[in-house]
């Protein structure tokens, strides 16, 4: 959720209970749009494992998503009669396996938005639980395990529930990891699924690839630093490799066939490009030495010796000592620059403008103990040398930002202070190192201070390295630095498959981050001949990472795959930052019979004014009737985005097609009479909803055994239309606790809800304005969930009832369920 930027709040509840948040208001608004329960909220009271809800506030939540129409998910839970399902065991030990298969006819008819791909995807690491379906009345199987040498069948992953009262809940019979992209993938369905897919937040994949030749870089966005410049090569003796025309010459034809194959693979809409971080002294080092002989001036001379320091080092201001010569002027010539081929094939507006392109600084000096004049000299020489080799005529020109020399000077506030003066806004940093990452969300830039940067308010983008070395520029040489460094084991192909995994993982949880490569990754021309994805032929470097990852990301989803040139990409990572501390929300306006949205209401908590436009995504097959001035935007396969601008006022939008809500009585559920969606409602007494409370009475409709708040949901439930903020409530276990999915068969019924009775009222949640909470995964112990508050504020003149955007994740932290 946190990938797409959608609102939510997470309750961890303690195995003594704790009170559910406030779920409606008096006016009758709803204030959550989905609930998410991790592992039934379930913890091991000594004689048996039952839930610390309260069965009255399960039943608040049932009547709740009864009279709103909202749906239930549930990660990480036991097949039981509850879910219409019996377990046939659990699954899978070490060095067993089971696939997992999501239905296609459900998700094209259920949640077509998701735009999945239908790949059998193993279930590495992550415990689950094989089912059979023992309802066929009120559950359908969505997701399928494959056979293995345990289950010689096939059975059921997960379940969609519809019951008689028209309640609904997805079902998940698995934990999910954050490190695994199987769970990624599948959170995409019950995001879709869950929020009829309309909500607040829009899903993008930015993939960018930066090289950096001390001269140019790449971005996937691929970043290739140090173009230019040449490269010492790992384990030779001496040995250096600079890029060539024909090596640059192949990446060109390269890129644009791989657009055309991933257009024509069903990622319509996509479009990558390599992106050069450039080292203008590069141009003068070939010159000088190799191509014409010292024929040209010299624009400066000094003799490099650079302070080793550690990675952290934080300079103190005003001091260091100058290494370029005092009063140093840029000299260079257009006539010596043209000398070199390299350089002359860039300034070609064929090549120039097919790539991304960005300064690495002029000598690549390392920035950690720099002075100022001399980080300033660094930029304004490469300033200059771009604007003379015209790449500050580029198409994808970035004037803004930096790829600072082996991500060095980001404690030294004089050289981030040059960097300021000289026009730059941002550079990259790497993710490696966590004092170069936002503390607050993995999806924000870091933002420098003066304690520990030395400076105030210069962006750093995050970026992602890999196992593709700067130094290397065959396969057996990243293969080789990958063993000596890092313990590598195997060929090339087990390095290119752990890229295939940590990048797929990645990018299915939307992050945007660039990847590192260097100029030396691009060596081509006279490489060996390597079999990639069933093709044989020689590949750079760079080819056979993007080649492997992107064949390993295009079988689960038909998005498209684009990059952004640095300067969009720092605008899109500050304006996430910017809505976000908005606090924006969504709410959803039912029609008179409550029995479908209509539309929705975008507004914010900053007053309902904003600096940058909020993202709401429609349905797939849906549209806005009053789009207005408001800009709307579509790529190939991707749901249409509109980018609602907040001035003070909450804005109302209509949608072309209304979004039918499952009704009690078994009324059918379709999304949109384009997409076709439905699900089965047929009647079921096996369901926790339907089951008699201790008054007898169906825990379906308000009775004296529910919470005085349900009693008020029921009552002010008139046939008018009503508003509902569409926010996802995350409920889970406590930290550092032990926790397992809840098994019926050891749950004494009579108290399956134990805890205070005090638990049964209803308190507001109080909450931060900021999370970066990971809650996608079921159990991972390093998540910190933090809870936002993102609700919309409604005028007076406002009569309708709203369903609050605001989803409650009830989430599960104690336990992983991963099995190695």
């Amino acid at each position: 959720m946190d990938g797409y930027g959608i609102p939510y709040e997470v309750l961890l509840v303690p195995q003594g209970g704790i009170a559910l948040p406030q779920l409606n208001q008096t006016n009758g608004d709803g204030n959550y749009g989905l609930f998410l329960v991790i592992s039934q909220v379930s913890y091991n009271f000594g004689d048996q494992w039952r839930s610390a809800l309260t069965q009255g506030q399960w039943n608040a939540m049932y009547d709740y998503q009864t009279v709103y129409g909202v749906r239930m998910i549930h990660i990480n839970a036991y097949p039981s009669s509850q879910f219409g399902t019996e377990a046939l065991g659990g699954c899978c030990s070490a060095g067993d396996d089971q696939t997992v298969t999501v239905d296609k006819n459900i998700a094209v008819e259920q949640f077509p938005t998701a735009g999945l791909k239908f790949p059998a995807i193993k279930m590495t690491g992550l415990w689950h639980y094989p089912a059979k379906v023992t309802d066929s009345g009120s559950t359908i199987s969505f997701m399928t395990f494959g056979p293995n040498s345990q289950y010689t069948s096939t059975s059921s992953g997960g379940v969609i529930n519809t019951f008689s009262n028209g309640r609904q809940q997805m079902v998940f019979f698995t934990s999910f990891g954050t490190w695994s992209a199987v769970s990624n993938y599948l959170n995409h369905v019950w995001i879709n699924w869950g929020l009829f897919g309309l909500f607040a937040g829009y899903r993008r994949v930015l993939f960018n690839s930066q090289k950096i030749q001390c001269g140019l870089t790449e971005v996937f966005r691929s970043i290739v630093d140090d173009l230019f410049l040449p490269s010492a090569i790992y384990g030779t003796d001496g040995g250096t490799f600079r890029l060539r025309p024909s090596d640059v010459t192949e990446h060109l034809s390269w890129q644009a066939d791989l657009n055309t194959r991933l257009v024509s693979g069903g990622n319509a809409g996509s479009n990558y490009f390599i992106e050069f971080a450039f080292n203008g002294n590069g141009n003068f080092i070939y010159t000088q030495t190799i191509g014409v002989g010292k024929t040209c001036a010299n624009p400066i001379g000094f003799v490099r010796g650079e302070e080793v320091t550690p990675l952290e080092y934080q300079k103190i201001l005003g001091t260091g000592t100058d290494m370029w010569p005092p009063n140093s002027t840029f000299t260079w010539t257009l006539a010596c620059m043209k000398k070199d081929p390299l350089v002359l094939q860039f300034m070609d507006k064929t090549y120039r403008d097919a790539f991304g392109l960005m300064s690495h600084t002029f000598t690549h000096l390392g920035e950690n103990p720099i002075t100022y004049d001399d980080a300033y000299r660094e930029i304004t020489f490469n300033q200059n040398f771009a604007k003379l080799a015209t790449f500050t005529s580029a198409a994808k020109w970035s004037g803004k930002g930096l790829v600072p020399p082996a991500i060095t000077g980001l404690h030294n506030g004089d050289a981030l202070q040059a960097w300021s003066t000289a026009g730059l806004t941002s550079c990259v940093g790497d993710n490696t190192r966590p004092p170069l990452i936002s503390p607050f969300n993995l999806y924000w830039p870091f933002i420098t201070n003066m304690s520990s940067n030395g400076f105030d308010g210069f962006n750093v983008i995050p970026r992602f390295a890999t196992r593709i070395y700067f130094n290397c520029d065959t396969a057996n040489c990243t293969l080789q630095e990958w063993i000596d460094k890092s313990a590598g084991k195997g060929d090339i192909f087990d390095l290119l498959n752990l890229e295939r995994e940590s990048t797929a993982k990645n990018l299915l949880a939307l992050r945007q981050d660039p990847y590192m490569f260097h100029q030396a990754n691009l060596r081509w021309y006279d490489v060996d001949q390597l079999t990639i994805n069933g093709n044989t032929k020689r590949y750079s470097l760079l080819e056979m990472w993007v080649e492997s990852v992107l064949d390993e990301f295009v079988q689960y989803v038909n998005w498209p795959i684009i990059t952004k040139k640095h300067d969009d990409m720092t605008t899109a990572f500050m304006n996430r930052m910017a809505r976000d501390q908005c606090q924006y929300n969504i709410s959803w306006n039912t029609a008179a019979d409550q029995k479908s949205i209509i539309g929705f209401n975008v507004g914010c908590q900053t007053g309902n004014k904003c600096n940058v436009p909020i993202p709401v995504t429609i349905p797939i097959g849906n549209s806005i009737t009053n789009v207005g001035s408001f800009k709307t935007e579509q790529i190939g396969n991707d749901p249409l985005t509109l980018w609602v601008t907040l001035t003070g006022a909450i804005k109302t939008f209509t949608l072309t097609t209304p979004i039918k809500l499952t009704a009690a009585g078994g009324a059918g559920l379709k999304i949109s009479s384009s997409s076709k969606a439905s699900s089965t409602t047929k009647p079921t007494s096996t369901s926790a909803s339907n089951k008699p409370n201790s008054s007898g009475a169906s825990s379906g409709a308000a009775t004296t055994t529910t919470t005085s708040m349900m009693a008020t949901i029921a009552a002010s439930a008139p046939a008018t239309s009503m508003t509902m903020r569409t926010n996802t409530l995350v409920t889970s276990t406590s930290p550092a606790t032990t926790s397992s999915p809840l098994d019926p068969a050891t749950v004494d019924s009579s108290s399956a809800g134990a805890g205070p009775s005090s638990v049964d009222s209803v308190s507001q949640i109080s909450a931060p304005s900021v999370t970066d909470a990971a809650v996608s995964d079921s159990g991972d112990d390093a998540v910190t969930a933090n809870v936002q508050a993102s609700t919309s504020d409604v005028s007076p003149a406002n009569k309708h009832r709203r369903r609050r955007d605001k989803q409650i994740h009830i989430r599960h932290r104690g336990r992983r369920h991963s099995k190695f």
